[in-house]
């Protein structure tokens, strides 16, 4: 048990990341006697079965990225906060961030989501298009729309 346990205050359980995991763990934790504090890089969750077709130009952005906020705003025990995760102190309790004091935690729940893995294919960093992120799908839309005005 943490000292802020130990002190009567109520559990701060951390979740680093706002992806389909860490959202669905906030969620279920709306009436537990608990403080959340959700972090994560960007200030919105992405719906990643649509980005492809925010990528083809069937959806605009705000139709695959919703605000963070927004997804907990009848929420009373959770905190949004955006920065990226620079370090976790296990034997502290407490996460480090970019741009945010740390965050001592008595519980912390992990959910940083996925990163494209080109598994050492030379090049395919620099000329693939992959639709993990809103920012990817965005790119190859725009690649697409260029595509597309050019070949006329």
């Amino acid at each position: 048990m943490s000292d802020a346990v130990a002190d009567g205050e109520r559990p701060r359980v951390v979740v680093l990341g706002g992806g389909f995991a860490g959202i669905g763990a906030t969620l279920k934790l709306k009436d537990a006697a608990v403080d959340v504090v959700v972090v994560d890089k960007h200030d919105y969750h992405t719906f990643q079965p649509l980005l492809y077709q925010l990528a083809t130009g069937l959806l605009e952005t705000t139709a695959v990225g919703h605000s963070l906020r927004d997804l907990v705003k009848d929420q009373d025990n959770a905190t949004i906060h955006k920065a990226p995760v620079t370090a976790i102190d296990l034997d502290a309790k407490e996460v480090q961030f970019d741009g945010l004091a740390p965050i001592a935690y008595d519980y912390l729940v992990l959910a940083l989501g996925a990163q494209v893995n080109f598994f050492g294919t030379e090049g395919a960093d620099e000329h693939a298009f992959p639709m993990y992120t809103l920012p990817g799908a965005g790119r190859r839309r725009t690649r697409t729309a260029r595509s597309s005005t050019t070949a006329r």
